[in-house]
C-alpha cells in the first residue's frame, strides 16, 4: 500500500517533469520509514508475536 502511494507520487512528479515536486515522495518515504511503520510494525508485533517476526524474517518492509 505505502509502496503504490510513493509510485504514485514519484510518477506524478515525472509526468508533471517538476523537479520541486520530487520532494514528495522524498517527503512521503521519509516521513513513513521514520515515525509511522516503525509504530505499526511495534503494535503488530504485540499483536501477533512470534509468527510475526517469522513474517518480517521472509518479507521485506515495503511491499
Amino acid at each position: 500500500m505505502y509502496l503504490g502511494v510513493l509510485l504514485i507520487l514519484l510518477g506524478i512528479a515525472v509526468w508533471v517533469g517538476s523537479f520541486p515536486l520530487l520532494i514528495a515522495p522524498i517527503g512521503f518515504w521519509a516521513v513513513m520509514s521514520m515515525f509511522y511503520i516503525p509504530r505499526e510494525e511495534q503494535r503488530l508485533r504485540k499483536l501477533f508475536g512470534n509468527p510475526y517476526d517469522a513474517y518480517t524474517k521472509k518479507v521485506r518492509r515495503w511491499i
